[in-house]
């Protein structure tokens, strides 16, 4: 079993087009794969601490910025802070600032 606490699946980057994105893909899939299962055996508890795991974890976040600064057709409109991450950097700056308030 994966130790999700101790340590990140993803190591940290210096650039963002480094970043090989099966690595966190395949680990949110699966840990929406547990999470589902967990639902559907009724264990709660379980759901709650992998939702928690989910969240807080850095393949998460890497996905979620590149899903809305890259992927997403509406990634030139600003969202409600004004802001865009168009670039490389910052996109990755986004996500180094995103992780020092997590």
């Amino acid at each position: 079993m994966m130790n999700t606490l101790d340590e990140s699946t993803i190591p940290d980057y210096i650039d963002w087009n480094q970043i090989s994105w099966k690595r966190p893909d395949e680990y949110v899939v699966k840990l929406q794969q547990r999470i589902y299962q967990a639902e559907i055996d009724g264990d709660k508890r379980k759901v709650r601490e992998l939702q928690r795991i989910l969240l807080n974890s850095k393949a998460n976040l890497l996905i979620s910025i590149r899903r809305v600064t890259q992927v997403n057709t509406g990634k030139r409109t600003a969202g409600v802070d004004g802001y865009l991450a168009l670039t490389p950097k910052e996109r990755l700056r986004t996500c180094t600032n995103r992780l020092k308030t997590i």
